[in-house]
């Protein structure tokens, strides 16, 4: 006669399992500058709804600082909730350098000293996260009307 598995034993493969279910589910990702400057500059990440407005104004922004000679995490994206679709590149006087959805442009952005920004392929998963700081915010747009 077969004996019934024990209820520690239960408890070990179901354990298990999640642990197995957990290391599979996706984090999101994480947005790195590399600022090969000799200027501190600026990053704004926010969520936009509307890409048909100009200049684009998006959103929940968060603006952090990007010292010189850095390479830090500018932007987090979780695996669920709103997805930030715009981050731009800004200088000391918060004017416009360039910008990116990090989904489409992924992996790191770099600004070298010509203020040129390159994308290099290549995904880390943590690191130092850039100080975030009030300046260069725009006034969020004003909530779409529905459609009728």
């Amino acid at each position: 006669m077969t004996r019934p598995p024990s209820r520690n034993g239960v408890l070990v493969v179901l354990a298990v399992a999640a642990l197995a279910v957990a290391g599979c589910i996706d984090r999101g990702f994480v947005v790195f500058a590399e600022n090969q400057t000799n200027q501190a500059l600026r990053a704004r990440s926010s969520i936009v709804d509307d890409y048909g407005a100009r200049p684009l104004v998006g959103h929940e922004q968060r603006v952090v600082i990007l010292p010189p000679g850095s390479r830090l995490v500018i932007a987090e994206e979780p695996f669920t909730g709103p997805r930030i679709n715009l981050v731009e590149i800004l200088d000391g006087e918060c004017s416009l350098i360039g910008q990116f959805d990090p989904f489409a442009d992924s992996g790191i952005v770099i600004i070298d000293a010509s203020l040129h920004l390159m994308f290099r392929r290549e995904y880390a998963e943590g690191g130092d996260r850039a100080n975030e700081v009030t300046d260069c915010r725009t006034e969020s747009p004003a909530p779409s009307a529905p459609a009728p």
